[in-house]
């Protein structure tokens, strides 16, 4: 409930400040509120988690969720598509991968670990998987590789790569 609150607290701050109450809704207000958002240069992602936090907080209060709204989600895909961010971080090259594991020693006390997270990242470099897809999690949801998926053969139709 905290999260929905710290999202709030901007929506209300600003619709007080228009002098109106936050609820019920008024769609100039969330538009005017996406719109000062975006001058802000709020991130698209922080963007859109408080508007849906806002739309959870109207259906609550029994008000017309207004993120719904046509204006509102076009003004939205707007914003994502005039703010495209890069993603910062980097691929993973072989000069990456050599310094990742250079670096376990250094980094990890266990030889067992050592050796564990040596070959996960080698593995996952080689068949292009991310990091969810080779560890479990507590989710009840997984979708990660188990021994029984494995297997060690030969196509023999690829002639070529032999």
């Amino acid at each position: 409930m905290a999260a929905y609150k710290s999202a709030y607290q901007p929506y209300k701050s600003f619709t007080y400040g228009q002098g109106t109450p936050p609820i019920p809704p008024c769609l100039n207000h969330l538009a005017s509120f996406i719109a000062r958002c975006y001058k802000t240069n709020l991130a698209t992602t922080t963007t859109r988690t408080i508007i849906s936090a806002l739309g959870f907080i109207f259906q609550l209060s029994s008000s017309q969720d207004l993120t719904q709204n046509f204006i509102i989600k076009r003004m939205l895909q707007s914003f994502l598509k005039t703010r495209h961010t890069n993603d910062p971080r980097l691929s993973i090259t072989p000069e990456i991968l050599s310094k990742l594991i250079q670096s376990l020693p250094c980094t990890i006390d266990s030889y067992f670990s050592r050796c564990l997270l040596k070959a996960m990242f080698i593995f996952a470099f080689c068949v292009f998987f991310r990091v969810g897809e080779i560890t479990k999690t507590n989710s009840k949801l997984q979708h990660y590789l188990l021994f029984k998926h494995v297997s060690n053969s030969i196509d023999t139709n690829d002639v070529g790569f032999i």
